[in-house]
């Protein structure tokens, strides 16, 4: 049955392969606009980036920012004393 089934997928990519090859151009497309820059290509993180910050698993709804600033911003001690 695989059999069947994977020569009946390959000759269908072929013939797709075919079709398309022939290059013919579709009535009605049109080319996409340029795409305008969201982010300023000269800064190193995106506003808002919700990355890796050890020792905060699970954690999601905060910016990388304040994360980071939680983790290292207070000494072991200082976190034990607030828990």
């Amino acid at each position: 049955m695989t059999e069947i089934l994977t020569s009946s997928s390959c000759q269908a990519l072929q013939e797709f392969g075919q079709i398309y090859s022939r290059g013919k151009p579709q009535m009605g497309l049109k080319h996409l606009p340029p795409l305008s820059r969201t982010y300023p290509p000269n800064l190193g993180l995106l506003p808002n980036y919700g990355g890796y910050v050890p020792g905060y698993k699970f954690q999601f709804g905060r910016t990388y920012g304040h994360l980071t600033h939680n983790a290292l911003g207070l000494s072991t001690l200082q976190k034990q004393v607030m828990a």
